[in-house]
């Protein structure tokens, strides 16, 4: 049985372990109706530990905004596409 995978490039930096941020990239088995949040998770739970917020998982306080092949979304709102750069939104925290 073979297992659809989707590939996922996440905006990464370390400062005690990096010299500059870079991209990480990730492969994650795919199945219709999978969530950017989903995602994430399974990256945290199978290779290794990454940062991202997630309150409500209700779509409503926001706090799980990320910029997603270049458009702002909701991680726990957002279909998961076959192949996604995940970086964190602009601002002036950045």
């Amino acid at each position: 049985m073979f297992e659809e995978k989707i590939s996922v490039q996440i905006f990464r930096y370390g400062p005690t372990k990096d010299n500059k941020p870079g991209y990480q990239k990730f492969e994650v088995p795919y199945e219709d109706g999978l969530t950017v949040l989903e995602v994430l998770r399974y990256i945290y739970d199978n290779s290794i530990p990454i940062t991202f917020r997630c309150e409500c998982r209700f779509q409503e306080c926001s706090s799980c905004g990320v910029m997603v092949n270049g458009k702002p979304v909701l991680v726990c709102k957002a279909k998961a596409e076959k192949e996604m750069k995940i970086e964190p939104l602009p601002g002036p925290y950045l």
